[in-house]
């Protein structure tokens, strides 16, 4: 009959410490990172602009995320008010051109195409 020793604790074999799982806390900041990108994506993105146009008074642009636009006024600095239109384009006219008669082609530019 043998009979077996238990090895001393000395000359046993440490056990690896288990490390503190970082993927879950990883998984967070990158949630919190990624809310945080479309936060301000939205921000920067919805809106309008106001800018110069060398055919008109001015150029209100949408952006992509500013929705649609309900109502816009415009005075001029004694406070009348501007007559404004809303497009989608240009209209291309001959040179010469004084009228164009109901039913005629004429060329159109749209503002999206203008802009690629």
């Amino acid at each position: 009959m043998a009979l077996g020793y238990a090895p001393s604790p000395a000359a046993r074999k440490p056990q690896p410490q288990q490390r503190p799982r970082r993927w879950p806390l990883l998984i967070v900041f990158g949630l919190i990172a990624a809310t945080g990108l479309a936060a301000a994506a939205v921000f920067e993105l919805s809106g309008l602009t106001l800018t110069r146009d060398a055919a008109a008074l001015a150029r209100v642009e949408i952006q992509p995320l500013g929705g649609n636009l309900q109502a816009i006024r415009a005075t001029d600095p004694e406070g009348r008010h501007i007559a404004l239109t809303e497009t989608d384009g240009l209209v291309e006219l001959l040179e010469g051109t004084t009228a164009v008669t109901p039913g005629a082609t004429v060329g159109f530019l749209s503002y999206a195409a203008l802009a690629a």
